[in-house]
């Protein structure tokens, strides 16, 4: 058996680094983090800009990876060409998931439902052909969104629901269709 070393690495699968405040710089706070044992993290893309900067920061720091994507606050900017420049982006190499997405009724009732939904298949299609995951945002809209996953068809590798709030019911919703559920600490 191999001798441990006392810490355990962990594994952040959603940080916005760019979101940082001034006081707090992006590589100050992984070289902290490397330091106590983190062996990586995703870089979550909300927009279409921080999804640039996740894969800066992607390229820039090796035990860093990104995803691409339009937060539900912004679906009101997921048009044709929103939709394009995240399939470039999703080439990238350090890329492995399209996300943050998804559907969101109490914290953004400013953005409709119907617009969230539209930008959510869009990211559902785009996860099914470059075959990447989701990172899923719900709050308040689990059945909405089981129906757009369920009428999508996806297959493959699912993703997660990060930050999940749901009841048990919906947690084996999203289990049961293949998704990861993740918890804040």
């Amino acid at each position: 058996m191999a001798e441990s070393s006392g810490t355990l690495p962990f594994f952040d699968t959603h940080a916005h680094l760019n979101l940082l405040p001034p006081e707090l710089p992006a590589r100050q706070a992984y070289d902290r983090a490397v330091s106590r044992g983190m062996a990586g993290l995703v870089n979550i893309g909300t927009r279409l800009a921080s999804s640039r900067e996740s894969i800066a920061l992607a390229e820039e720091l090796p035990q860093v990876w990104a995803t691409v994507g339009i937060h539900p606050s912004e679906a009101s900017a997921t048009d044709a060409e929103a939709v394009n420049r995240l399939r470039e982006l999703s080439r990238h190499p350090r890329v492995v998931g399209i996300g943050e997405t998804g559907l969101d009724r109490a914290d953004i009732p400013e953005t409709p439902l119907a617009v969230q939904e539209a930008s959510l298949r869009e990211h559902v299609r785009l996860a099914r052909e470059r075959d990447l995951p989701l990172i899923l945002h719900c709050r308040d809209a689990f059945a909405p969104l089981f129906a757009v996953l369920d009428s999508e068809e996806l297959s493959g590798r699912r993703g997660v629901f990060h930050c999940f709030t749901g009841s048990r019911e919906e947690a084996f919703g999203a289990l049961d269709r293949g998704f990861w559920l993740s918890f804040s600490g």
